[in-house]
């Protein structure tokens, strides 16, 4: 953190003197030192943010050392947070809900960023990134209490305020549930919306769009979202976290409204047509920067990339990023379409792009990959004039047959077969497209509407990228279910999926060296048995205490652990 950070010294004040004359300056300096207000009157404050935590144990998730957030009550009495909210984005600002809770007179309240939804323990199923993204604390009708963006962290460093609940952010030490102390001042500041130029599109793995000089670089689009042209003199590009201002732009302009490409090809020789930066984007995902001076503007990360596929922001301009077929120098996708993209009715609420023995297509008797729709609501829903797509740039790539109804709380199972001409009912319909087992992005829209949007990545066999809780939660890599309700507790981005009191025993599967160990927890003899997802036995044999079984020949998947004649039975992913 050295190249972006200095030691708080007295130009920290003469700063704040910059700022604030006379008694506001007076006010400013006493807060600083006596922290016994909150920032601008708030009560409950974002505290501290711990991005990359490798210390500290989260004793609720079995000690792993989770990121986590530090709340502070800034007032003299105990504030309860039921009806608050927490989450890392602007569009789901609900995605964790506190529970029945409350943070005492002037004290803390530690929020684990787990990436799971797990029970016990105040965890949410979102995770921090070390690279730096925005927290927000609302309340129920999705008013921003309080938001904190923070740059590039280091490891067991938090961004902290300067006192507690003061309005002044350092890099320090850890000191959570404790009062925050000295650090460091982060030499660039954050400022990331899509009021001026963004980062609209790029390409990482670009084979289809030739340069000036007829080549296939890697490319990346600005677009300037404002009324005026504006100069792009002291602005940089960067895909290095560690040097924001890696390429400065040349005295150009970008009209508003307008475009502006940038050849990121490492290659920037004096009298070459263009722009090109010297640096190139890694096919194997990193992230992208846009600073303004010493203002950090645009930042998006991406972890793979794809064939004749851009990485832009849907709907244009303004929206997240998703996979496209690129659009290059032109307005993103479709523009007639808007998003507004809500849990409360039709949701994606599973995807299957490497389905080998999940379940066949009832016509066919083939294992096909599949979408699987929910309806969240009350009533049933008509989805004449819906519509499915693989191609953000064609929302409406695939109409569902009209008449198609979907009952209140049902599934309606999407087989990506291009099989068009199958047997439809209420249950199963056929898209004319197939899903992409290197990942992509899956759009649900109603003409004019993107209703939702899921981007994954790589598909393992037999896996569902499912919403959890069902039909609300966010997305997670588990065993498929295929037209049931989505697993609630852990997903299976950990080894175990399920595990109850009454069947409690240890499972653990080591990815070095293949091994699948359980242990009873006692010298008792059993019989073992090890069935696959299809209830082939792929194991048999007796635990005395303990074994270690060899996985090596096993294929990725969902398998059944059971003890005795079933009397403990637990799920196990292995994933090599």
């Amino acid at each position: 953190m050295n190249y972006m950070k200095k030691q708080i010294t007295l130009n920290v004040f003469i700063n704040l003197w910059q700022k604030a004359e006379g008694l506001a300056f007076c006010m400013i300096l006493f807060s600083f030192i006596a922290g016994s207000t909150g920032v601008y009157g708030k009560t409950v404050v974002i505290n501290e943010i711990a991005p990359s935590n490798s210390t500290l144990p989260n004793l609720d998730n079995n000690g792993k050392s989770d990121d986590w957030i530090e709340l502070y009550n800034t007032t003299s009495s105990a504030i309860n947070l039921s009806g608050y909210f927490l989450s890392d984005n602007a569009t789901d600002l609900k995605k964790f809900k506190f529970p029945n809770v409350s943070i005492p007179a002037n004290g803390y309240l530690i929020v684990w960023a787990v990436g799971e939804t797990l029970q016990g323990g105040i965890q949410a199923p979102f995770k921090l990134s070390s690279e730096g993204e925005t927290v927000y604390l609302s309340n129920s009708a999705s008013q921003i209490i309080d938001k904190v963006t923070f740059g590039f962290g280091t490891g067991d460093m938090s961004y902290s305020r300067l006192p507690d609940g003061a309005d002044t952010f350092v890099w320090q030490s850890f000191t959570q549930k404790a009062t925050n102390s000295n650090g460091t001042v982060d030499d660039y500041k954050y400022n990331l919306n899509t009021n001026g130029i963004v980062i609209n599109e790029y390409s990482p793995l670009n084979t289809s769009i030739a340069d000036q000089d007829g080549e296939f670089d890697d490319w990346i689009e600005l677009y300037n979202n404002s009324s005026s042209s504006v100069s792009l003199l002291g602005y940089y590009l960067s895909d290095n976290t560690s040097n924001p201002r890696l390429w400065a732009f040349p005295d150009t302009s970008i009209a508003p409204g307008g475009y502006i490409i940038v050849w990121a090809d490492n290659d920037d020789d004096i009298g070459q047509a263009g722009l090109h930066a010297h640096f190139q984007l890694s096919s194997k995902g990193e992230s992208l920067l846009l600073t303004n001076q010493t203002t950090v503007i645009g930042r998006t990360s991406y972890d793979s990339a794809f064939s004749n596929k851009s990485y832009a922001r849907l709907p244009n301009g303004k929206g997240e990023y998703a996979l496209q077929a690129p659009s290059f120098n032109v307005s993103n996708g479709n523009s007639s379409f808007t998003e507004n993209l809500t849990t409360a009715g039709l949701v994606i609420n599973e995807i299957v792009a490497d389905n080998q023995t999940v379940k066949t297509e009832q016509s066919s008797g083939t294992y096909e990959d599949y979408i699987e729709l929910f309806n969240n609501s009350a009533s049933q829903i008509n989805l004449s004039n819906y519509y499915v797509s693989d191609d953000p740039s064609n929302p409406s790539k695939w109409p569902i047959p009209d008449g198609t109804i979907i009952p209140a709380g049902g599934y309606l199972i999407v087989w990506a077969d291009e099989n068009v001409d199958a047997y439809t009912d209420n249950k199963y319909t056929h898209a004319s497209f197939r899903l992409d087992a290197n990942g992509e992005t899956v759009l649900l829209t109603n003409g004019t509407k993107i209703i939702d949007k899921v981007t994954y990545g790589h598909a393992n066999a037999d896996l569902g990228y499912s919403r959890v809780p069902n039909g609300v939660g966010n997305f997670y890599w588990q065993a498929a279910t295929f037209r049931s309700t989505n697993g609630t507790t852990i997903p299976v981005s950990e080894e175990i999926i399920t595990d109850t009191p009454e069947q409690e025993f240890v499972v653990s599967h080591n990815r070095n060296n293949q091994l699948l160990t359980v242990s009873l927890g006692n010298d008792e003899t059993k019989k073992i048995t090890v069935y696959s997802i299809t209830a082939a036995v792929q194991y048999s044999g007796v635990i005395n205490g303990s074994i270690s079984i060899p996985t090596s020949d096993w294929k990725n998947g969902v398998y059944l652990i059971s003890i005795g004649n079933k009397e403990k039975v637990k799920k196990v992913v292995i994933l090599k």
